[in-house]
């Protein structure tokens, strides 16, 4: 159950009460990245099949909020998930009692999904470049905050994407699409090393 905590301390415009519409949208995206990317056999959780289920919370606080937030937070899922040792769970059939040992064992991780974002802007013309879009990777919060639409990807280890993620009010022309394809897969390798290195 992949949940993500927004405090007042991570950014101003932040405030105190329930989770916000960014907080909720974030946690269900935590949760479509983790069903669809397929990173956990869901059978492994259940140390005595039909009996005793382990149920994960994973709950992602944010201190610093200064954009890119699908990044951060699927590198952070990803780090704890490959980090977690669960306790050896056996059950007593004679006496139907469930027995947790002190020893643990690391839980499986089938894949390493690794979101890349952009932020997009919509130029009508610009001596910079002919191409209507123009994609920023990494955005800042400020970024994000002028952009017209962002696009995130969530890429596994051969190349394939697993989620698309798209905000804003105008669609990305196919160009624009290919090469920011293009370029998250190159990026995703980077960031997927950069994480074996620090696990």
């Amino acid at each position: 159950v992949p949940n993500i905590i927004l405090t007042p301390m991570c950014h101003p415009n932040i405030k105190l009460g329930p989770p916000s519409a960014t907080a909720q949208e974030l946690s269900t995206f935590l949760k479509d990245v983790v069903h669809a990317s397929g990173c956990l056999n869901l059978t492994d959780l259940c140390p005595v099949p039909n009996r005793v289920a382990w149920v994960l919370y994973i709950d992602v606080v944010c201190l610093d909020h200064d954009g890119n937030l699908r990044d951060a937070a699927i590198a952070a899922l990803i780090a704890a998930l490959n980090s977690l040792r669960l306790p050896q769970v056996t059950f007593d059939e004679e006496l139907e009692q469930i027995s947790v040992s002190k020893s643990k064992s690391k839980l499986k991780i089938l894949c390493n999904p690794v979101c890349c974002s952009y932020s997009v802007f919509h130029l009508e013309s610009s001596e910079i470049t002919s191409e209507e879009n123009t994609l920023l990777a990494d955005p800042t919060y400020a970024e994000e905050e002028v952009a017209n639409s962002e696009i995130s990807f969530v890429i596994l280890e051969k190349g394939e994407i697993c989620v698309t993620h798209q905000t804003g009010d105008r669609p990305i022309s196919q160009t624009s699409m290919q090469l920011a394809i293009a370029l998250a897969t190159s990026q995703a390798a980077h960031i997927r090393k950069a994480l074996k290195d620090l696990l």
